[in-house]
């Protein structure tokens, strides 16, 4: 069922279509190749995969189409105060079921996890910056065209203790202070000396950047500290977890991780930056039950951050940013309280800009290439082929810092928007050239969750698709890698603001690999995970209506979305806009909606 948009006729007048603004010059360049003749076709398609960085796709070598672009009127922008509305705290913890609008696949059935910042302020002290919020768990649990909601807040050590003394106690990462007096702050300096730790680093963990499930565990995840362990049905916090001992050197874990289908294997990695500049890279490969049965630890100069990686079959593929320095101008910074580490993050141009390229298989040659300077918190995927790597990343330009911009946006993305771009990584000649692969002003994307390492053509943006207007995001964009499918659906005409959208396969494609793991090896054979199926599936996606200020869930058929929400999940309040989410198909809750429950089934998320 189609959904009427909250909006006027007139608003879908003034939408106007271009041929793909992906290639500004793409009208002089279709003359290049005859339309009338399968070989003009094959040429064109050719040159384009070539420009996008990658392979041709035989499949996909008919006329190209028109796409959608947002250029509504002024009466459709959303004043800011409005837009920061979206990031107000939640302070209450909820449960209870749903109002739907449309009617959701009966296909669809799991439960979408979704972890953010719910205090923008602790006991009447403003935070600096969301990235200092405690984190807040959202559950959204799907069953016979029915959804059940449960939020709690991961009870970390520093949210327990603020709760008790009901005051804020920790700093952020960001540049959040606690209200102390000159003679509270002595005392802790002097505490921290004696017992032979750095002063001036007190800060939270607040577990609020991601949560993903595997091996029957919640983890709540932010990358400068160890996860907190959360059930997956209740949330209750079971508390920090070093996985079985595979953290205990690390003490961290990243928030992003890769599920391997050659391995059936959950890969991540803990990033280790110390005062001393001698930074660790560590990675992990977890089986079904968490068990660790791979490891590699790296120590790599001038290695200072790390928010995403992408793996193959062989690599693990790192991007190595120069926007941030462990010199000792900023160490002084952070150790007198004169900055915090977060706002040191700009573009130092004395530091290098690298691909790693590090084997799976130990003892082979790690490879450091040089490439254009650029800020990368998240990639969409890469593959290998004919002795190169191709990978799909968002990039920052130079001008990037993490100031929180109007009181929206992340970092400053009005003057360093986020845009995608698809490298090549020759592994004969130890080079690397990247191609600008789309224009639209984007972040937080997500691809099918099955097809790390192999051939891909989709992922799914928060994005701005208007190009005088970086921020807010207002659109998802399915962008498409062979530049031929690219679709866009546009939340402007109802005030909406949106978050990441989360893809999810149709019910049976992930189901069919748990029943038969043979079907991994070779995935190549797997016809579940043919690439004329990668976009069969559904994009979810949170949408703050800046009209009516409550929050709600947009669901979206990735094959057609320029079509609008098949479905809405309506929220009698707001949820903060949060960070990262995960699907998990194998945890549902039951058919009278008021006790979840989940099997012990492994799941792929």
């Amino acid at each position: 069922m189609e959904l009427p948009l909250h909006a006027s006729s007139r608003a879908q007048t003034r939408m106007t279509t271009f041929y793909h603004h992906l290639f500004p010059d793409l009208i002089d360049e279709r003359n290049l190749f005859p339309e009338d003749t399968p070989e003009g076709l094959q040429q064109r398609a050719r040159y384009y995969a070539q420009r996008n960085g990658g392979g041709v796709n035989h499949h996909h070598t008919s006329q190209l189409e028109a796409v959608g672009c947002v250029a509504l009127g002024s009466e459709f922008e959303i004043p800011l105060e409005d837009v920061r509305k979206g990031w107000l705290s939640q302070p209450e913890e909820l449960d209870y079921e749903l109002e739907v609008q449309g009617e959701l696949p009966m296909e669809l059935r799991g439960t979408l996890y979704r972890n953010g910042p719910g205090l923008l302020d602790v006991y009447g002290t403003p935070l600096v910056h969301p990235i200092d919020g405690d984190g807040m768990v959202c559950a959204l649990m799907f069953n016979n065209g029915r959804v059940h909601f449960r939020n709690r807040y991961v009870n970390t050590v520093g949210y327990a203790a603020e709760k008790k003394a009901k005051k804020l106690i920790f700093k952020g990462m960001m540049g959040t202070e606690p209200p102390l007096s000159w003679g509270e702050s002595l005392s802790q300096w002097t505490t921290d000396i004696g017992r032979g730790k750095m002063p001036n680093q007190r800060f939270k963990n607040p577990a609020n950047t991601n949560c993903y499930y595997w091996g029957g565990k919640v983890l709540a995840c932010w990358e400068s500290g160890l996860p907190y362990e959360l059930d997956p049905v209740t949330l209750e916090t079971k508390g920090k977890t070093d996985l079985n001992g595979a953290l205990k050197d690390a003490r961290c874990l990243a928030a992003h991780y890769r599920y391997c289908p050659f391995t059936n294997r959950l890969v991540s990695f803990s990033f280790q930056l110390t005062m001393s500049g001698k930074c660790k890279l560590f990675i992990h490969e977890f089986d079904h039950q968490f068990n660790i049965v791979k490891q590699q630890e790296h120590q790599i100069e001038e290695f200072y951050y790390c928010h995403d990686f992408l793996l193959t079959e062989n690599y693990y593929i790192f991007l190595q940013p120069p926007f941030y320095d462990i010199s000792r101008t900023n160490v002084a910074k952070i150790v007198t309280g004169t900055s915090a580490p977060g706002e040191l993050m700009r573009w130092y141009p004395h530091l290098p800009c690298r691909v790693i390229v590090i084997p799976r298989e130990e003892g082979r040659e790690i490879r450091h290439l040089d490439t254009e300077p650029t800020m990368v918190y998240h990639h969409l995927n890469a593959y290998e082929q004919d002795d190169k790597i191709f990978f799909t990343s968002v990039c920052i330009g130079t001008k990037f810092n993490m100031e929180f911009e109007d009181g929206v946006s992340l970092s400053n993305s009005s003057v360093a928007p986020g845009l995608v771009y698809n490298y090549t990584v020759d592994l004969t000649q130890n080079t690397v050239t990247r191609v600008k692969a789309d224009f639209t002003s984007c972040e937080f994307p997500s691809i099918h969750p099955l097809r790390n390492g192999l051939p891909y053509r989709f992922g799914y943006l928060m994005a701005s698709d208007s190009p005088q207007k970086p921020t807010p995001y207002q659109e998802i964009v399915k962008f498409d890698r062979d530049g031929f499918k690219r679709q866009v659906w546009s939340a402007r005409p109802e005030f909406g603001v949106l978050g990441e959208p989360v893809f999810i396969p149709r019910n049976g494609n992930v189901q069919h690999l748990l029943s038969n793991p043979s079907a991994l090896s070779p995935l190549a054979r797997s016809p579940v995970l043919s690439q004329e199926r990668e976009d069969e599936g559904w994009v979810v996606a949170q949408l703050f209506n800046c009209k009516t200020y409550k929050t709600e869930f947009v669901v979206l058929d990735a094959q057609d979305m320029e079509k609008g929400p098949i479905a809405r999940v309506k929220l009698a309040h707001h949820t903060p806009y949060g960070f990262h989410g995960t699907f998990a198909q194998c945890v549902g809750h039951q058919q009278n909606h008021t006790q979840p429950h989940t099997n012990s089934q492994h799941c792929i998320t």
